[in-house]
């Protein structure tokens, strides 16, 4: 996935200066978020996407400090 949004000229790496707590929280208040979790939009392969998914607060930070690296 990473190598098709980089052919896209899509970012495919979160900007280091983005405070991983600020985006926790902001999750916390997000209007679409039901039953304690938002739901995602997830690439499961090319073409095959997943939306509403659940994902875990521990998985949360580990993507945003992978996608901070």
């Amino acid at each position: 996935m990473e190598d098709l949004l980089a052919a896209r000229g899509l970012p495919t790496r979160l900007d280091p200066a983005v405070d991983h707590v600020t985006v926790m929280t902001a999750l916390q208040g997000d209007k679409k978020r039901r039953g304690g979790r938002v739901g995602f939009v997830l690439v499961e392969a090319p073409g095959d996407v997943r939306t509403g998914r659940r994902v875990r607060d521990d998985d949360l930070v580990h993507a945003l400090e992978e996608l901070s690296r």
